[in-house]
Order: structure tokens, then sequence, then C-alpha cells
């Protein structure tokens, strides 16, 4: 997700700061599956947040295919000598109301994302103390809630909760972003594309424009793997891409993730092409006799 939004429990109380693109693509299947079921409007938020970060930088490749990783640590602003964990997300309580302006709606936010004067994260969670007076913004409230709390209508939390959400995103996107792990690897690029194409499926006809640009996406990074990592004589598939083809042949997991997101992306096409593809990858390698990857990075 782009903005570190997580709900917290007495038992989990830090995201995972550093973004890995095969959480990514699997995490955006697991939430459009529980929008698909429920209908429920913070699902399909989610849905959103995951699918567009997928398909913008930092993770989007130019030529297509995706990126493996952003890293935990980075500066909080520029000219800062040494990086902390989680530094591009979080937020002091002053900073936090600067950037809102307005004091009632600094008020209002601050109770929705559980952000207070002294931080939000538990010293016992901090081993390095990179977190003191930190706040990790994190949904603890509701609409209904804050509009009971501040005598207003719940139409004018929503706006000011939306509007509040741009202003924080526009600062904190001119911090310095976390290193990126530019390697692009198939299995990881499998499930985006999959995830992607799915996506782009249950909005077609509600959002056209993001479907299509989730589809667009999906089918930019299969041209790629398929002109860079695919050898059409052999039927070979290639693991790694960096600046240039890596050496390593693709494990059983890129063969799996990679032909499930060209079903996937079929059915989100209707293209033959695709299907025709995964059928030559599962035909060559039934029998594929290479030992399976972790899911490492």
């Amino acid at each position: 997700m782009t903005f570190a939004f997580e709900s917290m429990t007495n038992n989990i109380q830090l995201p995972h700061f550093e973004k890995m693109l095969y959480d990514q693509g699997q995490l955006l299947n697991v939430y459009l599956d529980a929008f698909l079921l429920t209908g429920d409007a913070e699902m399909l938020g989610a849905t959103y947040d995951i699918a567009n970060y997928l398909t913008t930088p930092a993770l989007a490749a130019p030529n297509g295919g995706f990126f493996s990783s952003e890293d935990a640590d980075s500066y909080h602003q520029n000219g800062d000598k040494e990086k902390h964990e989680g530094a591009f997300y979080v937020w002091t309580r002053k900073e936090f109301d600067e950037v809102i302006g307005n004091e009632r709606d600094a008020a209002l936010a601050a109770k929705f994302y559980n952000v207070k004067k002294h931080g939000n994260v538990s010293p016992e969670h901090d081993a390095h103390d990179e977190l003191t007076n930190q706040n990790v913004l994190a949904i603890v409230s509701s609409p209904e809630a804050l509009a009971k709390e501040f005598n207003l209508p719940k139409e004018e939390v929503v706006a000011i909760l939306k509007q509040v959400r741009k202003k924080l995103r526009a600062h904190r996107d001119q911090r310095p972003r976390p290193a990126l792990d530019d390697k692009i690897v198939v299995g990881w690029n499998g499930l985006a594309i999959g995830a992607l194409a799915r996506t782009s499926s249950a909005l077609a006809g509600v959002d056209d424009e993001n479907a299509t640009k989730y589809r667009n996406a999906a089918i930019k990074a299969v041209a790629f793997i398929k002109a860079e990592l695919f050898d059409a004589k052999t039927g070979q598939l290639w693991r790694v891409y960096r600046e240039g083809r890596g050496d390593a042949p693709a494990f059983a997991d890129d063969y799996a993730f990679f032909i499930q997101g060209l079903m996937d992306l079929y059915e989100a096409t209707w293209d033959d092409q695709y299907l025709e593809f995964a059928e030559q990858l599962q035909s060559k390698h039934i029998a594929l006799d290479s030992p399976t990857s972790s899911i490492t990075h």
C-alpha cells in the first residue's frame, strides 16, 4: 500500500516497512476477493491502493514488468545524514498538524489515524529507538464515530478525511524515497500480472479507466518477460533481469506463478496469445525436474 495505513491490534503495532512485490501481488488478490465477497468499500479502497502502487513508480519498470522491492530504511527529509526504518511513512504530531493546517481537521484526523503527541509506537516495539515520538498512521476509528464526537455530518467527516489524505500524501511524496531493488523476477511478476488482470476484470464496466490501466500494465509486463527472459527456440524462461538478463534459469515457482498470471490475463482479455503462451510453458516444463525456490529476496 502506498500510504502504509495499517489497522493495529494489541499484538501488531508496526507494519512491515519494506515493500516486497510478492507481498503486494498476493495482498491485491486477497483484498480484491474480500471486496467481491463483502462489497466493503474499505476493501475496495485497499485494492485500489495496491493496484496503483504496482502500476506507478517506484515498482513499475518503465519498459514493462515490476521491480522487486523498496527498502524499509530511508532518509526522512532531504539533507539527512542517516537513514531510519520507516522514515518515509511515519509522522510526528507536530509535522502532521502543520501539513493539515486546519486545527479542527488535524484533531479529527489524529483521532482517525491514532496520531499522538509523543508517538504511537511502544518502546518495546522500537528496539533501535528509531521511532521515538513518531506515529505510524493506523485507522482506529470510523467516520460515524468521529461525526458524533465532533458534532459534524458524516459526509463532512468523509470529505475532511479525503482532503487530509491528499495533503499527507503530497507532503510525504516530497520526502526521499527508500532505495529500490530493481531486479525483475519472473515469478514475482507473475503474481502481480495475475492480480492486476483479475482486478481489471472486476472493475470493467464500473471503472473502465483504471481497469484499462491495470490490464495494460499486466500486458506490458508479459511482453517484457517474453522479449527479455524467454527463449522461444527452447521454451526456456530465465529468472531475473537487471540491466540485462541474468544467468539463472527460472525455477518451478517462476513457471507456476507466471503461467497462472498468463491464465488470469487471458480471462481478462480473451486474447488467445496468453493462453497459448501458458500452454507452451506448461507442456514444455510439465516434467520440470529443477529444484523449487523459496520466495526470498
